[in-house]
């Protein structure tokens, strides 16, 4: 079987990166040429020096980031990622959520939030290449296209350093309003969310009544005013979260018009 075009293409530009040199990715032409290529994981050269820093072992592509992995399976990881596969995955979103208001039209003019677990952190290594976390990178090349009336938790909510409280503040202003979609990459996300609207609703209740946080430490805290001017009063969702939350509930006892969770 011939390898289909786009991988064929794939194969060539990286023959000259040592790993297509090793592996003479130059006679790699069907599917059974293709067979004899061991399967590499991560730790296969995990004890190699520089590895992944040192792009001409692996691409020919350019370098523009390095994911940082959470940890919360094995030990945390740098994952490399190319300039094609920006350019691939950006394709990839377009068709996902063109799919995605053709199924559920009402998310068109709809209200989200979105990865709000993140803290936002990045850094550069010693060859200005940023590292931070997938959630990151995707969030800032967002931004821009995120209407503030659709989008109720601005990208300030990362300036709260505290992820329980993050992940507070993010419940206690969508709460004040409609929410038609909730999107995170990772499940456990989701349901540290619940959690934390379960575990302080009687913080919630009077901060929504009151128009302030409804937890202390927040309260007190010097948070950017993007932000803190976001704050507004609903005593109906506030009497809401006492009702739900008081028993075995759902996320659209709390939010009614909730179309879709995107994980």
């Amino acid at each position: 079987m011939t390898i289909p075009t786009p991988h064929k293409a794939l194969l060539q530009a990286q023959q000259t990166c040592r790993y297509g040199q090793f592996h003479d990715f130059a006679s790699i032409h069907d599917s059974k040429d293709y067979a004899r290529l061991p399967l590499m994981t991560y730790d296969d050269v995990a004890g190699v020096e520089d590895y992944w820093r040192d792009r001409d072992n692996f691409t020919t592509d350019r370098i523009a980031a390095y994911f940082l992995t959470s940890g919360s399976s094995a030990a945390p990881k740098k994952i490399p990622v190319t300039s094609t596969l920006i350019r691939k995955k950006a394709r990839a979103f377009a068709a996902f959520w063109e799919h995605v208001y053709a199924d559920h039209p009402a998310l068109k003019e709809g209200k989200f939030i979105a990865n709000f677990g993140d803290s936002g952190h990045s850094q550069r290594n010693a060859d200005n290449i940023p590292e931070l976390s997938e959630t990151t990178f995707w969030n800032q090349r967002m931004q821009g296209f995120q209407a503030k009336d659709r989008w109720p938790i601005p990208r300030q909510l990362t300036a709260i350093s505290n992820a329980e409280h993050r992940y507070y503040a993010a419940a206690r202003l969508a709460l004040q309003g409609p929410l038609h979609c909730l999107m995170s990459l990772n499940p456990s996300t989701l349901v540290k969310f619940c959690e934390v609207i379960a575990s302080h609703r009687e913080a919630l209740a009077p901060g929504l009544d009151t128009g302030t946080w409804g937890m202390a430490a927040l309260d007190n805290e010097a948070l950017p005013e993007q932000l803190t001017r976001r704050l507004q009063t609903n005593t109906i969702a506030a009497q809401r979260v006492v009702a739900a939350t008081a028993i075995d509930w759902q996320l659209r006892d709390l939010w009614s018009e909730l179309e879709l969770i995107i994980c």
